[in-house]
C-alpha cells in the first residue's frame, strides 16, 4: 500500500485520488488471497475491514465529489474493475478448502457493497472497530484522511504524519526484508517529505502574504526530522543482518527531510520533470 498512499499527500485531482484509494485496497485483496494461499490466516479478519474501509470509506467516499465530467468514465471502470476483482475471489476460493474460502468471503461482501452504493449513488461510511489500529489501519486512515483534505497547511501535518507511519513501519519490517525493499520505503519517505509536506508548505505560504500562517509553517518544518528520527534510532538495536537496509532507508528518506526541515531546494526530476525518490535514481 505505499507506493499509492505516498501519492497521496502530494495528488490533488480527485480522480487521481480515488485511484490511489483503489490501488490501495487492490493490494490489501492481493495480501488477502496470498494469506490464504500461505497462511497464517490470523490477520484475515483485521485484513477484510481494513479492505472495506479503503474501498467504502476511501473509492466510494471520494467518488462524491468527482466532477460530473470525469465521474461517468470513473464511474463505468470502477464497477467494471471491482466486478473483475470478485470475479478473482471466487476463483480463489473455488480452490480452497472451506475454511479458507470463508475467510475470504468479507473481500466480495465489500465489492458488492461498494458496487452497490456506486450505483445507487448512496454511500455509507464505513469505519474501524475500536480497537487499536494496527500499523496497516494507521496508515490507511492518514491516506483516506489525505484524500479528504484540500487546505495544504493540513495536508503539509497529515504527510508528516504518513512520513512517521512509513518509518515505524520500516522498522517494524527490517528483519525481513531485504535491502531493496528497505530503500524503496525510504523513497516513500523522502517522496512525502518533499512533495507531501514541503510542498504544501510552500503553498501554504504563498497563500499568506500577511504570515499568520507563520508558526503553524514553522513548528512543521520543525518536527520534520521526526520520520527520519525513527529510522536513526532504530539503526543501533537493528540485527546485523537489517543494519544495511536501514541505512539505506535513511539514506534514501534523507534528502526530503532535509528540504522539508530546510524550506528550500529543488525537487529531483527525470528530463520529463517527474520527480522521483533519490534513492532510486541510480535503478532507473
Amino acid at each position: 500500500m505505499a507506493a499509492p498512499g505516498a501519492s497521496l499527500s502530494h495528488i490533488s485531482s480527485p480522480t487521481d485520488r480515488v485511484a490511489a484509494l483503489s490501488g490501495m485496497a487492490s493490494e490489501v485483496r492481493l495480501e488477502a488471497m496470498r494469506i490464504v494461499e500461505i497462511g497464517p490466516t490470523g490477520d484475515m479478519p483485521r485484513l477484510a475491514r481494513l479492505h472495506d474501509l479503503l474501498l467504502r470509506r476511501g473509492v466510494v467516499g471520494r467518488l462524491t465529489i468527482v466532477p460530473p465530467v470525469e465521474k461517468k468514465i470513473l464511474t463505468e471502470k470502477l464497477i467494471r474493475d471491482l466486478r473483475d476483482e470478485d470475479t478473482k475471489i471466487k476463483a480463489a476460493q473455488g480452490g480452497s478448502p472451506d475454511e479458507l474460502a470463508t475467510l475470504l468471503r468479507p473481500f466480495r461482501e465489500s465489492l458488492g457493497a461498494a458496487i452497490a452504493e456506486i450505483e445507487g449513488g448512496k454511500w455509507t461510511p464505513s469505519t474501524l472497530d475500536d480497537e487499536a489500529p494496527t500499523s496497516l489501519e494507521a496508515f490507511a486512515l492518514l491516506a483516506i484522511q489525505l484524500s479528504e483534505a484540500d487546505g495544504t497547511l493540513r495536508r503539509a501535518d497529515l504527510s508528516l504524519a504518513m512520513a512517521k507511519s512509513l518509518a515505524s513501519a520500516t522498522v517494524l519490517v527490517m528483519v525481513d526484508a531485504n535491502g531493496d525493499s528497505l530503500e524503496k520505503m525510504g523513497g516513500y519517505i523522502d517522496e512525502v517529505m518533499a512533495q507531501g509536506v514541503d510542498e504544501n508548505l510552500r503553498r501554504a505560504q504563498v497563500d499568506d502574504p500577511d504570515g499568520k500562517l507563520r508558526g503553524s509553517i514553522t513548528g512543521i518544518r520543525e518536527k520534520s526530522g521526526q520520520a527520519i528520527a525513527v529510522l536513526e534510532r532504530n539503526l543501533e538495536k537493528a540485527p546485523s543482518q537489517a543494519k544495511k537496509g536501514l541505512e539505506r532507508a535513511i539514506e534514501a528518506s534523507r534528502p526530503g527531510s532535509e528540504r522539508a526541515a530546510k524550506g528550500k531546494g529543488p525537487p529531483w526530476k527525470r528530463p520529463d520533470g517527474a520527480w522521483i525518490p533519490p534513492g532510486l535514481k541510480k535503478k532507473m
